[in-house]
């Protein structure tokens, strides 16, 4: 799909800040709560690696960092393994923060049409590599994949039939 506009996101700007994996809003799955897509990815990384112990003590921690830490230090971590169950993973975690959060929803509904980059100089996996004042249109000229944006995109695509 072409999209004429583009919206990038990242954690600084506040009014865009709710497309991130940080943004705390309430994720249930399966009767287990979690606060963010990055506790979702996190505990279910841990689990994968048979480390109930520490996805138990994600689900009770609300900092977003400390979690991503831990997730950075999991023991046992196979990432072929995650490799093949991570954008499943992802894609239903942000699919449950929308669906489950009525305002967010309203406000991802406003994002159709438009081209979703996440702007993270410090990360070219889930982001472009670069920062909102220097991102580039062409997306071939970023340093990263954005794989975030293309997720969002992807379940805004099933959200609202675009």
């Amino acid at each position: 799909m072409y999209y004429r506009r583009t919206l990038n996101f990242c954690e600084e700007n506040s009014s865009t800040s709710y497309l991130c994996n940080s943004y705390l809003a309430p994720i249930t799955d399966k009767g287990k709560c979690f606060a963010s897509v990055d506790h979702y990815l996190a505990y279910h990384k841990a689990m994968l690696a048979g480390d109930k112990r520490l996805a138990d003590i994600m689900l009770m921690t609300e900092s977003v960092d400390l979690v991503k830490s831990f997730g950075r230090n999991i023991i046992n971590h196979d990432e072929s393994k995650w490799e093949r169950i991570h954008f499943k993973t992802l894609r239903r975690a942000i699919y449950l923060k929308f669906i489950q959060n009525p305002d967010l929803m309203r406000k991802f509904s406003l994002t159709r049409g438009k081209r979703l980059v996440y702007a993270n100089v410090k990360d070219s996996f889930y982001g472009n590599g670069t920062s909102p004042e220097s991102f580039i249109m062409d997306a071939e000229d970023n340093e990263g994949f954005n794989i975030l944006g293309y997720v969002l995109m992807d379940v805004r695509n099933d959200l609202f039939d675009e």
